[in-house]
């Protein structure tokens, strides 16, 4: 399972793994879908932050199972009182014919955008809580996507407006996004991890098991314990790996920015799996436990 990680393993409905006919004759229009509930009124924020900016295009807003009615009646009241083109929706069935007709979508980050992306949809993502931040980074890193920010740090319609101004008439940068995302996800990663378990399962070695390292975090295996274990790959033992501890906030003050953290989790994640590919070590598992002690000593 620890080789189940990335963009190319993102498990989708299977019909996002086709794309469009023709990406480059969309119809005029933003798509807004800001989560199940929308917690934190975000899609409201938006569609003052587009009435401020005097948007003229078609909007079309899609409200989660969990948006309540209260909430429903003054997104209406806005909007009867504006000149946004706008058009609600609920229970849509019909949502990659959706992403494919609009231009742009507003999005909370999550399966939604990776939909999105999956279709060459360009799709500016915002995130409800700082949990989800470190993916929705990432993503803005990989250039498949602009994240504009997290609704738990706070954010205002002045804000929002400033932040959706920068891209909206930027086509050239939103089609590059759309282009980077298409190469990134493709929708078969359904595909993917089925293949992979039908491997493992088929191999006798996952049972038969000789030796287990249980380890505090990564790094130990090698600077720990690293000649006993290198002399037992080379008996040709049958040898599993075992980090109990995430290794890094202990080490890091820094830890506490999210944006850091996701940075630093992918960093070690992908170091450790180069580790055990090169020591040829199959069975590996980390628990990234935070530490229990304020120093690198796994207590």
């Amino acid at each position: 399972m620890n080789y189940i990680t990335g963009p190319e393993f993102l498990i989708l409905n299977s019909q996002y793994a086709s794309k469009p006919n023709n990406s480059s004759h969309r119809k005029e229009g933003i798509l807004l879908t800001l989560g199940g509930s929308d917690p934190f009124n975000i899609t409201q924020n938006v569609l003052l932050s587009l009435l401020k900016l005097k948007i003229k295009e078609k909007i079309t807003v899609i409200l989660g199972a969990g948006y309540d009615k209260k909430r429903e009646k003054d997104l209406l009241s806005i909007i009867e009182r504006s000149d946004l083109n706008v058009t609600l929706l609920r229970n849509v069935d019909n949502m990659k014919v959706l992403m494919s007709e609009n231009r742009l979508g507003i999005v909370g980050f999550g399966t939604t955008a990776f939909e999105f992306m999956s279709q060459g949809t360009p799709c500016l993502a915002l995130t409800h809580y700082k949990w989800q931040e470190p993916s929705a980074v990432l993503f803005d890193e990989l250039q498949c996507c602009h994240y504009i920010g997290c609704a738990e740090d706070g954010f205002n319609v002045e804000f929002l407006s400033a932040q959706i101004a920068k891209m909206l008439p930027n086509q050239t940068e939103l089609n590059r996004l759309a282009q980077n995302a298409l190469k990134i996800i493709d929708g078969k990663g359904v595909q993917r991890v089925t293949q992979l378990l039908i491997e493992f399962a088929g191999q006798k070695q996952y049972a038969e098991l000789e030796q287990l390292y249980v380890l505090a975090h990564p790094g130990d295996e090698i600077f720990g314990c690293g000649a006993n274990l290198l002399l037992n790959i080379q008996k040709g033992k049958n040898i599993g790996i075992l980090f109990l501890g995430e290794g890094i906030s202990s080490r890091f003050e820094e830890y506490t920015d999210n944006r850091i953290s996701g940075k630093l989790e992918q960093q070690i994640k992908s170091s450790v799996q180069k580790v055990m590919e090169r020591l040829g070590i199959k069975i590996w598992y980390n628990y990234q436990f935070k530490p229990t002690a304020s120093n690198p000593t796994f207590a």
